[in-house]
This record gives C-alpha cells, structure tokens and sequence, in this order.
C-alpha cells in the first residue's frame, strides 16, 4: 500500500547565545531583537520564516550572509553574535549549552517533514518507514534531539 504520513509539524524559535539575551529584558519579544544580525541557511526557506517573522514583529531584519551550515551559525551565535529563527527541535542546538531559545512567540509558518512511499513489498524499505516513523514521533515528545536519539537507538539495540 502506498502512503503520505506527516513525520514532524515543527514550529521556529529564536536561537541566541545565554550571555547576549542576558542584555535584553527578561521577558523580550522579536521586536526587541531588531538592530541584531540575524543569520540564515544558504538555499533553505529559513530566509523567508526569517523576514515574515520579523515583519510579523514590525520590522526588516539585517541579514548578514546566507551559510552553508548550521554549525557556522552555531559559532556566531555562541561568541554574542547575531541570532537566528531556526526549526525549534531538529536544529540540534541542545549539543551548543552556550545556545538558548527563549521563549519568545515566532510568528511564521510551521515547517513540516512528510514522508511518502510506495509500497514494493521490501521488508528493508517496510523496516525503514517503521523506524522514520518512530523516530519523528519520540521527537515530537522531546525537546532534546539528542536524547530523542539516544532512545531510540538504544531502542534498536535491543
């Protein structure tokens, strides 16, 4: 049987370093972020969530430059550097303990991953779907994709 099952529905957050967000109020809201640098993807939609957000929040973000990864983005923001709107859960930000994500309202649309097959009858790709589909669903119930992993792999193990 063939299917289209939808694996995550993520919402976005604001990803800034601990000693930066120190020197905003206690409660900030994007707005209060519009004179930082905000840093995006190369070739991703986090781009446009970035600037509907901020026009949401009544301002044009400064984008910097476009990066080829995360982990670039990572060592901006760790040094007080900017921030950036990224995918609240599969961004990975939880292995950076220098990196928070506030809890500020990210107006903009939620990013889904779909996964769809066709079904050939091959217990290998029948095996995989399985597991995505786990997976996607024990990370819907963390906010650490880290641990998310660690469940699921010693899971597999067994």
């Amino acid at each position: 049987q063939n299917g289209t099952t939808i694996l995550l529905e993520e919402d976005s957050g604001l990803l800034i370093s601990r000693q930066l967000l120190e020197s905003y109020p206690e409660k900030p809201q994007l707005a209060d972020f519009k004179n930082e640098t905000f840093f995006v993807l190369s070739n991703s939609v986090q781009r446009t969530v970035t600037e509907t957000a901020c026009k949401g929040a009544g301002f044009h973000p400064q984008i910097s430059t476009d990066f080829l990864s995360s982990e670039t983005i990572y060592s901006f923001l760790e040094i007080g550097f900017g921030v950036a709107i990224v995918p609240a859960k599969t961004w990975n930000y939880s292995a950076h303990p220098s990196l928070v994500m506030p809890d500020i309202p990210i107006h903009a649309d939620k990013r889904y991953i779909i996964l769809r097959w066709r079904d050939t009858g091959n217990s290998n790709i029948t095996a995989f779907r399985e597991f995505c589909i786990y997976f996607f669903q024990e990370l819907q119930r963390s906010d650490d994709i880290h641990a998310c992993m660690q469940r699921v792999y010693s899971k597999q193990d067994r």
